[in-house]
Parts: C-alpha cells; structure tokens; sequence
C-alpha cells in the first residue's frame, strides 16, 4: 500500500492526507560493524574493501498520527519512569500522592490520544439524536 500510515498502534491506515518523505539509511558492511571504533564510511571508499552503503528510500506518512503516536511514546515512558519512581517511594514509606496524581492525568491524555487515532482510522456512526460531545 502506497499511502500506508505504517502505525504500530492500529493496523491499517488512517484517513488523513500524507505527505511524502525521504529517509536515509546507512548500512554497514562486515568488517566495519566488527571494528572497535564505530564509523560510517565513505561512499566511494570500495578499493579498501568497505561495501558500506547510503540507501535512500521515499515512503508516505501522515505528519498528524505521527504528532500522536510520538506523543503516546513519550507519555508510555514518563509513565514508566513514574511507575519506577513510586516503588521506590512505597518501598521507603514517602508519600505518593503527587506521582499517583500524575499517573491519573497521564493515562487520561493517553486515552485522548488513543481516541484522536482511532477517529482517524475509522469513521464512527453517530445517532440521529446524539452529538458527539454527548458521547
């Protein structure tokens, strides 16, 4: 699929407009990922033996799910960190209130986010009588 989100969230793809992006990947010959110094080598280095290669390849993405999933991961580990955090504060007796607080208000904007991809994916049906707000 050409235009393919590529979420690791959902399967499938969402309905957003995508723009087109290049990426750039090095890949490594042999003998320079066993070196002790890591290094990428030249492009036109192959008379001392490196096959090292720059690939570049085109691929579609939707820069607004994009905007989401980052934010999930960077809330999945600040709640990670927080979670750490608060057995090391149970395990000493301190109080947990603020960090259990923070947990809270984290997985609420979690759940926002989650709801703002799946709207992307999926169209819901609303009832004649119902506004979106009432749901």
């Amino acid at each position: 699929m050409n235009n393919q989100s590529n979420s690791k969230y959902y399967p499938g793809d969402c309905k957003c407009k995508k723009t087109e992006s290049t990426s750039f990947i090095v890949v490594q010959c042999q003998d320079c990922i066993r070196d002790d110094v890591p290094r990428i080598c030249e492009k036109n280095s192959r008379d001392s033996g490196c096959s090292c290669i720059e690939v570049e390849f085109k691929h579609f993405i939707c820069n607004t799910c994009a905007a989401y999933r980052d934010n999930i991961d960077m809330l999945n580990e600040k709640i990670d960190n927080l979670t750490y955090s608060l057995v090391y504060n149970i395990k000493h007796f301190i109080n947990c209130t603020n960090e259990i607080n923070e947990i809270h208000n984290i997985s609420l904007e979690l759940r926002q986010l989650n709801r703002k991809l799946l709207e992307n994916l999926i169209k819901f049906p609303t009832p004649k009588n119902t506004q979106i707000n009432d749901i």
